[in-house]
């Protein structure tokens, strides 16, 4: 187990919005477990069981994020939706290329993931957080998840 997180949380990633920072924040936790699972030669059923707690987790906060981002009438909405709905896909095929091969392979899976995250905070994220800053912000579903 390192000492230092790999992936530290900047003010940068911010979207402004509290519910949203926190589940970026705990989506920073889980790669980082990932991450040490494999710098820690971990079996791959601790890499599947991180990977497949990523997996729930993107799922719950982009039902949160979409939901947050409909009530703002953020006008790319649908372009935003179709990014995760590809990461979903892409997660699916990773998921079965792993269940035949009978292993994760733990660095590429954090590669992919890692990379896909921070591309998509800084990036695509980024271009909504003037549409969801205001005062008082609430999660749609009451849950902001844990903070890094």
């Amino acid at each position: 187990m390192t000492t230092q997180p790999y992936l530290v949380w900047q003010e940068r990633y911010s979207v402004g919005n509290k519910a949203l920072d926190a589940q970026h924040k705990s989506m920073f936790v889980l790669l980082n477990e990932l991450y040490d699972a494999f710098q820690d030669g971990q079996s791959t059923e601790a890499a599947a069981a991180m990977f497949h707690e990523a997996q729930r987790y993107a799922f719950t906060h982009f039902k949160t994020e979409e939901l947050l981002l409909e009530q703002a009438a953020y006008p790319q909405l649908s372009e935003h939706k179709a990014k995760h709905r590809q990461y979903e896909s892409d997660i699916e095929r990773i998921k079965e290329q792993a269940e035949r091969d009978g292993e994760y392979d733990s660095a590429a899976l954090f590669l992919y993931l890692k990379d896909w995250w921070l591309n998509h905070i800084l990036m695509n994220d980024q271009q909504y957080a003037p549409f969801l800053a205001s005062p008082g912000e609430s999660t749609p579903s009451g849950d902001a998840g844990q903070s890094a």
